[in-house]
């Protein structure tokens, strides 16, 4: 029931309501993935250091994950898919927010693979993604 279908006491909105949100702008679902993962995250300072993270769910094109600091929004971010063969993925953060035990929820998209794949499926990535992983 959306909002013109309720008298003006039982008004309540509904996503359907206010446009997309959520799951429903996903243009692929997520899986559930509780894992260690390591990032790279990539600035203009010469501090290049690996971060260890819980990956928290993933899809073919982007990942959740948990970290100890934030990312900035639109931040990149690389880690290692175990692929054949093995290649590095570019990430870029589209959200980070903080959760209830102060670390850093953050969300991001699938921006290229280096070297380039011309068979690298969204399935074989979350398959690499799922499986366990390498540090970088």
């Amino acid at each position: 029931m959306s909002v013109s279908d309720q008298s003006p006491s039982e008004t309540v909105l509904l996503p359907a309501d206010v446009g997309a949100t959520g799951a429903s702008r996903r243009s692929e679902p997520r899986f559930p993935a509780f894992r260690e993962l390591h990032v790279l995250p990539i600035h203009g300072g010469r501090d290049l250091r690996t971060l260890k993270t819980s990956l928290v769910d993933c899809s073919g094109r982007g990942l959740g994950v948990v970290l100890d600091e934030p990312l900035q929004t639109g931040q990149h971010f690389l880690i290692r898919l175990q692929l054949d063969p093995v290649v590095l993925a570019l990430y870029r953060v589209r959200h980070c927010t903080v959760n209830a035990q102060g670390r850093y929820h953050i969300g991001a998209e699938l921006c290229q693979l280096i070297p380039p794949q011309d068979t690298a499926s969204s399935d074989r990535i979350l398959y690499a993604l799922l499986a366990a992983a390498d540090p970088l």
